[in-house]
C-alpha cells in the first residue's frame, strides 16, 4: 500500500506492524498499523503524516478502537505497544516514569517488591491483560473501583510527554506534585482521547502499598438493599472500604460469584488491625440489614476485563452524583425493558456500568436501541447525569452521538482541537460534538 510503502521509505519497515489486522476500527480491521520504538520515531511518523494529510488513529495495545463516535476517515494507525522500556522507578520520591505503552499490569509488577503501586484498576481499560496500557488510561482517564480511594489520572499523573499531530513534541507538568505555575497541560490531555496529540511518556505519581487487602462479598434480592448497605459502610467510624461495587446478577459469574442474588464486593486496604475491625463492622451492619456477607479473596483485577468476559453488543456509562447512585441503577436494570442486563455499579462514584448482550441486541434494530438510549439520557439528565455509549455495533453508533449533548463547552473544545491539530489529523470525528 502506498502509505506503507512511505513508512517504509521514510523511516524503517520494523515501525510496520505484521498483522494490521489485528487493530479493529469500527468493526473493520486496519489496513496500516505502525508502532514506533522511540519517541523520536513517533514524531517523525507523524511528521510524515501531517505532511501527507494522512487520517491518524492513536492506539495503545487496540482495546478502545471502537469506543466514541465512528470516524470520518482513517488512514493510519500507530500503536504505542512498542513504547514500553524502560519503566524509571523512583522509590524514595513515590514517582515512575513510563512509556506510554508499558501495560499497567506489567508497571504495577515493577513497582511491587519496592512496595510501591499505581492504584488504577480501569473498568473497560482495553487491551486485556490487566487494564490496557498507561497512555491510554491516561488519553481516556479511564478509572475502575479504587478511584474512590485513589482518584482517576487526572489525580495520579505528574507530567506528560506528548507528541503533535504536526510531530512537535513538547513536555506537560513534571516530576514533582506541585509543578504547574500556568495552564495545567496535563489535565488538558487526560482524557482527550487522542484528539489533541499522542501521549509518549508520563510521570506518574504512586502510592505504597497496603499491608492488608481483605474482601466481603455481601448478597441480596435488591440492589437498593446493597446500595443503602454500601451507604452505612461508607460512614463507619471505623475504616472506611477504598472501594465497592454492586453486580446484577448476569454480571456475578465473570468474577465467579453467585448469579443467584445481586451481589455487593466490598475491598479495605490498610493496616491488619484497622482492615480487621472495618470487617467486623461491617459483618453486624450486613446482620441488621438482613445481608449475607462472606470474606472472599474477590478477582478485583479480573473486573477491568468484565467487558472482555461478557464480550456485549453495548456497554453504556451513566454518571451522576453518588447519592444518585440508586437511581442511576434502577435506570440502569430497567433499560432494555426485557432481560435483566449485566450491571456493574459503583456506589460512592455515582458511576453505572450497563452490558447488553448480543442476543439482547439481536431482538431489536438498532433505530429502537437509539430511541432507548435517548430515552435513558434525558431521565438521566433529570439527575443532572450523563450517559456515554462506550461500546456498539457500527450500525448503532451510527445513529446516535456516543457521547452526548456536550452542553456550552463545546465551542471552547473545539477552539482547543483547532489550536493542537487544525488540520483534524487526530481520531478525526471520534470525540465529543464529533470533533
Amino acid at each position: 500500500m502506498a502509505i506503507a510503502s512511505a513508512i517504509e521509505s521514510a523511516l524503517d519497515s520494523e515501525c510496520l506492524v505484521d498483522e494490521p489486522g489485528a487493530f479493529l476500527i469500527d468493526d473493520r480491521p486496519a489496513d496500516v498499523v505502525a508502532a514506533p520504538s522511540s519517541i523520536d520515531q513517533l514524531s517523525e511518523l507523524l511528521k510524515l503524516a501531517a505532511a501527507e494529510g494522512w487520517a491518524v488513529v492513536p492506539a495503545g495495545l487496540g482495546g478502545w478502537l471502537a469506543a466514541g463516535n465512528p470516524l470520518e476517515r482513517s488512514d493510519l494507525v500507530i500503536s504505542t505497544r512498542r513504547l514500553a522500556d524502560p519503566i524509571e522507578h523512583h522509590p524514595d520520591d513515590l514517582l515512575a516514569t513510563v512509556r506510554a505503552g508499558t501495560p499497567l499490569a506489567t508497571l504495577n509488577e515493577t513497582l511491587r517488591p519496592a512496595g510501591q503501586w499505581w492504584p488504577l484498576d480501569p473498568l473497560g481499560g482495553g487491551g486485556g491483560g490487566g487494564g490496557g496500557s498507561v497512555g491510554a488510561i491516561v488519553a481516556t482517564a479511564a478509572a475502575g473501583p479504587l478511584a474512590a480511594s485513589y482518584g482517576t489520572p487526572r489525580d495520579l499523573v505528574l507530567g506528560l510527554t506528548v507528541a503533535l499531530a504536526d510531530g512537535r513534541v513538547i513536555k506537560a507538568g513534571g516530576r514533582v506534585v506541585k509543578n504547574v505555575a500556568g495552564y495545567d497541560m496535563v489535565k488538558l490531555f487526560t482524557g482527550s482521547w487522542g484528539t489533541l496529540g499522542i501521549i509518549a511518556e508520563a510521570h506518574l505519581r504512586l502510592h505504597p502499598l497496603p499491608p492488608d487487602d481483605r474482601s466481603l462479598a455481601l448478597s441480596a434480592e435488591s440492589a437498593e438493599t446493597l446500595a443503602s448497605l454500601a451507604r452505612e459502610l461508607l460512614r463507619m467510624k471505623a475504616l472506611a472500604p477504598a472501594a465497592a461495587e454492586i453486580l446484577s446478577p448476569p454480571a456475578a459469574p465473570a468474577l465467579g460469584l453467585d448469579a443467584s442474588e445481586t451481589q455487593l464486593i466490598v475491598r479495605w486496604l490498610g493496616h491488619e488491625l484497622a482492615v480487621g475491625g472495618a470487617m467486623s463492622e461491617a459483618r453486624r451492619l450486613a446482620g441488621v440489614a438482613n445481608v449475607k456477607a462472606e470474606e472472599r479473596d474477590v478477582p478485583w483485577s479480573e473486573l477491568s476485563d468484565i467487558e472482555e468476559r461478557l464480550k456485549p453488543a453495548i456497554t453504556l456509562r451513566s454518571t451522576a452524583a453518588p447519592l444518585a447512585t440508586d437511581e442511576l441503577l434502577a435506570l440502569a436494570l430497567s433499560f432494555a425493558g426485557g432481560d435483566a442486563p449485566a450491571v456493574v455499579a459503583a456506589p460512592y462514584l455515582g458511576r453505572v456500568w450497563t452490558f447488553i448482550s448480543a442476543a439482547a441486541y439481536g431482538e431489536a434494530p438498532a433505530e429502537e436501541w437509539a430511541g432507548r438510549i435517548q430515552r435513558l439520557r434525558s431521565e438521566t439528565a433529570r439527575l443532572a447525569g450523563r450517559v456515554r455509549l462506550e461500546r456498539a455495533p457500527a450500525d448503532l453508533r451510527a445513529l446516535i452521538d456516543a457521547w452526548g449533548d456536550p452542553g456550552g463547552t463545546l465551542p471552547l473544545q473545539r477552539a482547543l482541537k483547532d489550536k493542537f491539530d487544525p488540520d483534524g489529523i487526530l481520531n478525526r470525528g471520534r470525540f465529543v460534538g464529533g470533533l
